[in-house]
């Protein structure tokens, strides 16, 4: 991003830096180093606690992440975030989080039968019809 201030006598070309998404990658990739992985999503989800409790079990821990709408032209976003989610992606496979998501997923569903909740426009209890089978319910 180049930036343009009136000097006393002339325009001055002022070059910034994105620090921050610079400083954030430095510290993702010490924590990765580390084996420090966290796992970023929105608290709001129904996931989100069976999410942690699997990825615990990985020594993953999970963190709410909220999203802004607010983006400051020329700089970056969420680069301590996407480098967490690449180095996750990397050590169990792409598919990996989307699958347990599915299972949280459900889980939710079975711990919590009376609960709304929309996502994808649909109430996800009619998702998964046999979920809350007793028969289903039974051999879990």
């Amino acid at each position: 991003m180049e930036l343009y201030a009136k000097g006393k006598d002339s325009i001055k070309n002022i070059k910034t830096l994105d620090t921050f998404c610079i400083n954030q990658t430095k510290r993702a990739k010490i924590d990765i180093k580390n084996n420090k992985l966290i796992y970023f999503m929105s608290e709001t989800e129904c996931e989100f606690v069976g999410m942690k409790k699997h990825l615990k079990k990985l020594n993953i821990d999970v963190k709410n992440y909220d999203h802004y709408c607010v983006i400051m032209g020329g700089f970056r976003r969420n680069c301590y975030e996407i480098e967490m989610w690449k180095e996750i992606d990397n050590r169990l496979g792409e598919k990996f989080i989307d699958s347990l998501k599915i299972i949280a997923e459900k889980e939710f569903i079975i711990d919590n039968p009376d609960s709304l909740y929309i996502k994808d426009g649909i109430d996800i209890r009619n998702k998964y019809p046999n979920l809350l089978n007793k028969n289903y319910l039974q051999h879990r």
